[in-house]
């Protein structure tokens, strides 16, 4: 075969196997890759637990103030649980005992007519002093305040409204500035004219008589020519009893009926024109007060106002029923004469006038005071009724 036929036969072939290999059926595409499985989604990590709060510091235990308080009163007076014990336990529970007060009677710490002294020193934390004895320390103007022993004076309820009312507390702060904090009023009713051996009805029965009392009613005493003697009310009983004095002042019916005093002497005298009231100041050492909490403050100083009040209300309930005790008993009780009266109110007024030209300070306390009181007697005088369905 010549190379030309050779040739032609290959191409043939290389073509025909070209269009065979076009016309056959196309080769399965290769199947596509499975898709990954996912992963699955983590959970969440938790949250973390939170730490505990710390407890809370515990609370501090509040501050306790621990007062001794030194009253006038022996422990045998009706004021000395009637007022002071029931101040010192309103005082505790008000306060939540905060405010602790110890209570004594007069003379345990020191004596009863250096009080005001020893407030000022620190002695003590609180003291309940006589206006009579303070005459000493700051001058007669003490009685204005309230003294037991001002003759024809100012009755309970009128001092107790010129204290809280009027200025009496301001003034009563401002007499007592160098020695104590004044942060209320003691206040107690009529007291009884005396105790006594015989009558003294009559300007002359008091001539010569050795009568206990102290403040204006002594020097209104010694103008009739009765002998003074100053003691303390824990001293009196034993005076009496052993003659050192023939008659004595100390307070109303309710108070005094408890000290015994019917038991040595025979006669009471009635009305009380020599002290128609007894008034104390309160006073506390002025450290001990800078350092109490104004709410503790507060809480005293409202403590004693309620109790003055409720204690002075209470003795107008209980003395009638007490000066029947002493009728009861034997006592004999006698008036102190109309003219007696107006002359003890007279020399009264009149050594008044005296300590207004003679004391500083005096005459502006004075005359604040009697514009007051005149005030308050008006409004009491329009408003009295003369007659009552509980006459």
């Amino acid at each position: 075969m010549s190379k030309v036929k050779i040739l032609a036969l290959v191409v043939l072939v290389a073509l025909m196997s070209s269009l065979f290999a076009a016309c056959a059926a196309p080769a399965p595409a290769p199947a596509p890759a499975p898709a990954p499985t996912p992963s699955p989604t983590p959970a969440p990590a938790p949250a973390p637990t939170p730490s505990p709060a710390p407890a809370p510091a515990p609370a501090q235990p509040a501050e306790v103030f621990k007062w001794e308080y030194q009253t006038l009163h022996p422990v045998g007076s009706a004021t000395y649980p009637g007022f002071h014990a029931k101040l010192c336990d309103r005082v505790r529970e008000m306060s939540g005992g905060r405010l602790d007060i110890t209570l004594h009677p007069g003379n345990e710490i020191v004596p009863t007519y250096e009080q005001t002294e020893a407030v000022r020193d620190g002695i003590l934390h609180m003291v309940h002093s006589d206006l009579g004895g303070d005459m000493a320390l700051v001058g007669k103007k003490a009685l204005l305040l309230g003294a037991s022993g001002y003759p024809a004076g100012t009755m309970v309820d009128e001092d107790f409204a010129w204290f809280y009312l009027g200025d009496g507390f301001e003034l009563a702060k401002n007499v007592f500035k160098d020695y104590g904090v004044v942060v209320g009023l003691l206040s107690e009713g009529q007291e009884l004219f005396c105790h006594s051996h015989k009558p003294l009805a009559t300007a002359a029965d008091l001539d010569g008589i050795k009568f206990r009392t102290i403040g204006l009613w002594a020097e209104v005493l010694g103008s009739f020519g009765a002998s003074v003697v100053t003691i303390s009310g824990g001293e009196v009983y034993q005076a009496a009893e052993k003659g050192v004095i023939d008659a004595f002042e100390y307070a109303g019916p309710t108070v005094n009926w408890p000290m015994g005093f019917h038991e040595i002497m025979e006669y009471v005298g009635v009305p009380g024109i020599h002290s128609p009231t007894a008034s104390h100041p309160i006073q506390v050492n002025p450290q001990a007060w800078n350092e109490l909490p104004g709410d503790l403050q507060q809480i005293l100083m409202a403590a004693i106002e309620r109790q003055s009040y409720e204690w002075s209300t209470e003795l107008l309930v209980t003395d009638s029923a007490s000066l029947q005790k002493y009728r009861d008993y034997g006592t004999e009780i006698f008036t102190v004469s109309d003219e007696l009266q107006a002359e003890i109110a007279k020399r009264s007024l009149d050594i008044t006038m005296k300590y207004v030209a003679e004391e500083p300070g005096f005459k502006e306390i004075w005359e604040n005071k009697k514009a007051f009181v005149k005030t308050y007697k008006e409004g009491k005088a329009a408003t009295k009724l003369k007659y009552s369905i509980y006459d």
